[in-house]
């Protein structure tokens, strides 16, 4: 077998197995109200397809296997999820200059910003400390405003923002 055609059959490998664990993270959220509350909420608001949103936050979202993990593991994937969210939302042109398309770039917006909400109200004030700059109020002013406006750079303005105070705030002296 020549070394392009082993890293192509590599590539479908790797792409079935991603397909399979979404689809078992999907079933999971797809039993979970509480998710697919923002879920449906966000499509709704942001005129989006609800499977295809939905299928996003499995992508995106270890939400299922957090809250089936053991507590040790609990902070390591809870941060990771957050630093995904974090990511996504500081491109906000991932969904300004995608939306109109309906881009996949935009349904993985907006599943961080369903993720942010789940977050929000599941681990922030226990797991994550309310100083943290993503849960901040001005970011979530912003995401109240990109919600209203569909105008992502809110967000972006904001978390960068809130990063940069987080940094000042914390460099020794």
């Amino acid at each position: 077998m020549s070394e392009p055609q082993s890293q192509t059959q590599n590539a479908e490998i790797a792409d079935e197995i991603i397909r399979a664990v979404t689809e078992v993270k999907l079933k999971f959220i797809r039993n979970d109200f509480s998710i697919m509350r923002w879920v449906r909420g966000i499509a709704s608001i942001l005129e989006l397809d609800v499977d295809k949103l939905v299928w996003e936050v499995a992508k995106l979202g270890d939400v299922c296997l957090v809250r089936k993990c053991p507590k040790q593991d609990e902070e390591l994937m809870i941060e990771g999820l957050v630093e995904r969210v974090t990511d996504i939302l500081a491109d906000a042109g991932a969904w300004d200059e995608y939306h109109a398309e309906r881009a996949p770039s935009a349904y993985r917006y907006a599943a961080a910003v369903a993720l942010w909400f789940d977050i929000m109200g599941t681990y922030v004030g226990g797991h994550i400390p309310v100083s943290h700059p993503l849960f901040s109020d001005a970011v979530a002013a912003a995401i109240a405003r990109f919600l209203a406006t569909h105008v992502a750079r809110y967000i972006a303005d904001a978390l960068s923002s809130e990063l940069k105070n987080a940094k000042r705030k914390y460099r020794p002296t």
